[in-house]
């Protein structure tokens, strides 16, 4: 008989190993997504309808994703608790996009549209979430982003899945397709050569960066510059060096806005430019937001002795009769004046009195405010550039009708933006720029829509 052969029987040991080791990760891997999810045979694992307890055994990238998406239910939650209007859905998995889908345009349906998108990734139903833009007209990228980020979250923190329609109007369509939220959940797109998209980028500040290394937000910054700067190069214009230091400044200052004064250390960034084809038009959008704070409760929280705070709340106190009873109906009251007035040059909550050495502070907004007035105007007078700031339930319109402009005080010289014909603080804003909504947004928004006109640069180079 012959012997069997040393070689055969270790061959088969080492198989029948190499067997039971890739059960037993099998095993694990899909214990751990049971627990990921909120599984029934975990009972005692946090469910993802509730604020997170513990969040050990994933990673820092779906842990952050996780702890957005949360702090975006919790607030939304929270701001719509008592509230007279319609209920939020509950377990409904899909989602019907309005015809206007827009933060400059028609903020309140907007929001109200980005409550039944969480509460549909929020729902205890496994199935797929469908995000239905089929009547979609008019996309903002500003509410695209935040609904791509809020589904993006959910993807990545507790896998959930997504399918959906896009819109029928072709412009809309190639907007979703080339930044929108199919482009971020990582599906297979055709190209769009007419497009060229900034990617929708979550930044964070982050305590342990190298001094000799730049920072996220500064590497950011340059991208951002660069893009500009692309957008340009295909109507035959270029960033000059100063330009370029100009608009990384302003970028990293709004984006330092966000970690210094939100009470969150994370941002988001994004933008795409359409050019139009047989026309020397192309037009830009921008979007830079964060969740947490809001502008009006961050600048309450300036130092109560500064000038700069008895200033604001006697122009407060001027404008509304009693404790927030607005003077003009319904449009606008105390928190609204508090965001407009944090919008003007030199105000920040981390400024002292006027004229003392941090003079740095509180100009992030006003130059985006004047990058707006000067860079992204048009010839074509159907057309003109649109850029909205919404923040808890304040939203401010820029639409060309009222601008920044210098104007003296007894602190000197200032830029101003006070949406009245005088441009005074002492009077009341208009009240269709500057208004309450009946929605809330837990964060804030910069949303931008301007245009790239070779006519118009040519006359301003």
């Amino acid at each position: 008989m012959k012997k069997p052969d040393p070689s055969d029987k270790a061959r088969k040991k080492r198989r029948q190993e190499k067997i039971e080791r890739n059960r037993r990760k099998r095993k694990k891997l899909l214990s751990n997504r049971l627990k990921a999810r909120g599984h029934k045979k975990n009972p005692a694992r946090t469910s993802p309808h509730k604020i997170i307890k513990n969040l050990g055994g994933i990673s820092k990238k779906d842990k952050r994703q996780k702890e957005a998406f949360e702090y975006v239910n919790y607030n939304i939650r929270a701001s719509v608790a008592g509230e007279t209007r319609r209920f939020i859905r509950i377990n409904k998995r899909e989602v019907r996009f309005p015809e206007c889908f827009s933060f400059i345009e028609d903020p309140d349906t907007a929001v109200e549209t980005l409550y039944e998108v969480v509460d549909a990734c929020n729902s205890g139903d496994r199935s797929t979430v469908c995000l239905d833009q089929d009547r979609c007209r008019t996309i903002d990228y500003g509410a695209e982003a935040v609904a791509s980020a809020i589904a993006k979250a959910a993807s990545d923190g507790y896998a959930v899945r997504f399918q959906g329609k896009y819109p029928e109007s072709r412009p809309a369509k190639e907007a979703v397709m080339a930044a929108g939220l199919p482009k971020h959940l990582g599906l297979d797109l055709p190209d769009l050569p007419h497009f060229e998209p900034f990617e929708l980028h979550h930044g964070r500040k982050r305590n342990n960066e190298w001094g000799h290394r730049s920072s996220e937000k500064e590497r950011v910054a340059t991208r951002f510059v660069q893009y500009i700067d692309r957008c340009l190069s295909n109507y035959g214009y270029r960033l000059t060096r100063d330009a370029k230091r100009y608009i990384g400044g302003l970028c990293g200052e709004i984006i330092n806005n966000c970690e210094d004064h939100a009470g969150r250390d994370d941002w988001w960034i994004g933008g795409y430019m359409r050019m139009n084809p047989n026309k020397e038009i192309g037009d830009c959008h921008v979007a830079i937001f964060n969740f947490g704070d809001t502008i009006s409760e961050t600048i309450k929280e300036i130092d109560k002795a500064s000038k700069t705070y008895s200033s604001i709340k006697d122009l407060i106190n001027k404008h509304c009769v009693g404790r927030q009873i607005p003077l003009v109906g319904d449009k606008f009251e105390e928190n609204q004046l508090w965001t407009l007035y944090a919008l003007q040059q030199g105000v920040s909550r981390f400024r002292g009195n006027e004229g003392t050495h941090s003079a740095d502070r509180g100009q992030g907004t006003t130059e985006m405010i004047r990058f707006f007035q000067e860079l992204g105007q048009t010839k074509d007078s159907t057309i003109k550039p649109k850029m909205c700031i919404l923040s808890g339930n304040t939203h401010i319109k820029f639409d060309g009708e009222y601008r920044m402009e210098e104007t003296s005080s007894k602190w000197g010289n200032r830029e101003i933006i006070a949406f009245n014909e005088d441009n005074s603080l002492e009077k009341p804003p208009d009240p269709n720029k500057v208004k309450k909504i009946s929605s809330y947004f837990p964060g804030t928004v910069i949303s931008l829509k301007f245009y790239v006109d070779q006519h118009y640069l040519s006359e301003k180079v």
